[in-house]
């Protein structure tokens, strides 16, 4: 069957979309505007049922409701009195969004690069990562101006348009949604609720007593590969080697009998911080060679690196390795991981231009994290 031009045009479309979003920068949070963005009005003038959401406003909603499934983190700025916008979210009956779906917001009349700025540092989020929606002219300008990290987009003037707008815009393309991602915005509202018991303990000892943490340490499980592959793509900070891997690539070393790949899962009395780390293993000679060491910054400050090397001790004691070896490559963001090794004692033995080789005496690593209870398997 002979195909249409356009057919082939928007299958090399596709194409290109899914190569993209594999490989460029995904985009994990959505600030949005309010009037003539969520609705259509002006809330504090037309009222909580005076604003209308129909036709391309309902479906903006039904977008971004989708992509807050997919685990896109949603967040509002706005210039309104905070009230009104609260009311059109209660008693709008079009309102498909609800309050709930939203993890921060900055509603007030200040600069909304300002405003973004901030919600960003609360939450402990990059700029890089954020996508800014609004109708307004001036608004995007001015966060354009100031947040220049930030994508902004400026809705159509025709708002019949902005449907398709949004499907055309790739930067909302996640090629592959985990499980961790779906949880993305509740788990940023977790997070907010154990910030908020930090700063009220006197000592940090009495807030990792305070979480009741709960650390699974096992082998990976096929379908956990692609989650273990986007972490080998996003983490940054706690990275022993900053090998990026395909799924592809993880489930041939997951094949191989002489490699060993484990995931950590981190659990407290707030909730469940998911798949959150990724170790791979194999023998050098009479070491036991890491090959990956990497933990989500979400569990960074909680002593679950410290989990990780014990269970390497029970692993390497029961195969017969006396030390553990790994090769630590610097990068501009992985100084955490480095500050890591010092604190835990390993022993530089190699160093080159690209990385430095470090040993560590197993009868060195601690059996047991003091607030942590740790379950593992091999």
């Amino acid at each position: 069957i002979p195909f249409s031009d356009e057919f082939y045009a928007a299958m090399g479309t596709e194409i290109t979309r899914s190569i993209n979003a594999l490989k460029n920068q995904v985009y994990k949070v959505v600030v949005l505007d309010c009037d003539n963005t969520l609705w259509n009005g002006i809330c504090g003038e037309d009222g909580p049922l005076g604003v209308r959401i129909e036709n391309e406003y309902l479906e903006l909603q039904k977008f971004i409701l989708k992509k807050y499934n997919e685990g896109m983190v949603l967040l509002l700025c706005a210039k309104n009195n905070e009230s009104d916008v609260w009311e059109v979210f209660e008693k709008n009956p079009g309102m498909l969004l609800k309050k709930e779906h939203f993890v921060g917001w900055k509603i007030n009349w200040g600069p909304k690069s300002q405003n973004i700025r901030e919600l960003a540092d609360e939450l402990e989020l990059g700029l890089e990562s954020i996508i800014f929606v609004d109708d307004s002219p001036v608004s995007c300008s001015e966060v354009m101006t100031n947040c220049p990290e930030v994508l902004t987009l400026q809705l159509p003037e025709k708002s019949e348009e902005i449907p398709m707008f949004l499907r055309h815009v790739w930067a909302f393309d996640h090629l592959k949604v985990t499980r961790e991602d779906k949880k993305r915005g509740i788990m940023y509202i977790e997070d907010k609720e154990r910030k908020r018991v930090q700063k009220s303990t006197a000592s940090v000892e009495d807030f990792l007593k305070s979480l009741e943490l709960k650390v699974n340490i096992r082998p990976i499980k096929p379908e956990e590969i692609s989650r273990a592959a986007q972490l080998t793509q996003r983490t940054n900070q706690f990275n022993l080697s900053t090998i990026r891997r395909t799924e592809e690539e993880l489930d041939l070393l997951f094949q191989d009998p002489n490699i060993k790949c484990w995931v950590s899962e981190v659990k407290d009395r707030f909730g469940d911080y998911g798949l959150t780390g990724l170790v791979i293993t194999g023998e050098k000679g009479e070491h036991l060679f890491i090959d990956t060491f990497l933990l989500s910054c979400r569990v960074l400050g909680r002593r679950v690196e410290d989990s990780v090397l014990a269970v390497l001790r029970a692993y390497a004691e029961k195969s017969g390795f006396s030390t553990l070896r790994a090769r630590f490559y610097p990068t501009a963001g992985n100084r955490p991981f480095k500050e890591f090794i010092d604190r835990a004692g390993w022993e530089r033995v190699e160093e080159t231009g690209r990385f430095t080789e470090y040993l560590l005496a197993v009868k060195e690593i601690n059996k047991s994290i003091k607030y942590i209870d740790l379950k593992y398997s091999f």
